[in-house]
């Protein structure tokens, strides 16, 4: 489910319009020398999904899949600076619609946390905008902890606390599956250090089956552009403190 969901549903919000499109940003790095960078641009015809805010922490979604533009919908060059090495992405045709090719370097970071990221689109039929926002830093996560060469397994009717170390901004919860169609976002703000997650949301997402977990650091904003809305993320994927590997994957949900 990573990099481009997760990432396009850091950025949701409850209010969809007619039109929606995401740019996601996410780094990663694991050890003292390995990383990867990944910038994702797309645009669609459809809304994003709505999100339906709840008294806690986090929103539930019952996940719609969205369709590419059937027509040639850009919002011309995509310029991303304020990272150690700059991102130009460009539209491109794709049989009956334009598309824009992912950016990715697998041997560092796009960021490593508190740069001031500056986010361009000189503009076509979706209006040219520069919109700034700050690099979230690298989480450490200690709770839950997974075991060795096993599935996180998570009891649905417990509040699940989560910890981590590091981390700047929100720090983002994600639990669910694209498949199913029910997916939990909770946020907490990072220098809080931890945050909890109530048993009713592990239950309302239960009832998709199999799910995927994941926590990162992330900074996010919605950009309204007449009848469309561009949702801009920087995700910095967290890590386990066991091993250093990413905070993600399969979850078993017990009953």
């Amino acid at each position: 489910m990573r990099p481009y969901v997760l990432m396009a549903l850091a950025a949701c919000t409850t209010a969809p319009d007619k039109r929606s499109g995401y740019i996601s940003l996410t780094s990663q790095q694991l050890g003292s020398t390995g990383g990867a960078s990944y910038v994702v641009a797309r645009f669609f015809t459809t809304e994003f999904p709505e999100l339906v805010s709840t008294s806690t922490p986090c929103e539930l979604d019952q996940y719609n899949s969205m369709q590419f533009p059937d027509g040639d919908f850009d919002a011309g060059v995509i310029s991303i600076s304020g990272i150690p090495t700059p991102v130009r992405l460009t539209p491109e045709p794709s049989g009956d619609y334009v598309s824009y090719a992912q950016y990715s370097d697998l041997t560092r970071p796009l960021f490593t946390g508190g740069e001031e990221i500056t986010v361009a689109a000189s503009g076509h039929n979706i209006p040219a905008f520069t919109e700034q926002l700050v690099a979230p830093a690298k989480i450490v996560v200690t709770s839950p902890a997974p075991l060795p060469d096993s599935e996180l397994s998570i009891p649905i009717h417990q509040d699940l606390a989560v910890a981590w170390t590091g981390g700047a901004g929100f720090v983002q919860v994600t639990i669910g599956s694209i498949s199913n169609g029910h997916i939990a976002l909770c946020r907490f703000p990072a220098a809080d250090g931890s945050g909890v997650i109530p048993h009713t949301v592990l239950e309302d997402i239960s009832r998709g089956g199999s799910a995927d977990f994941a926590i990162d650091s992330v900074d996010f904003l919605h950009v309204p552009l007449g009848d469309w809305r561009v949702d801009i993320s920087a995700t910095f994927n967290g890590v386990w403190a066991s091993d250093d590997t990413l905070a993600s994957g399969p979850v078993l949900l017990q009953d």
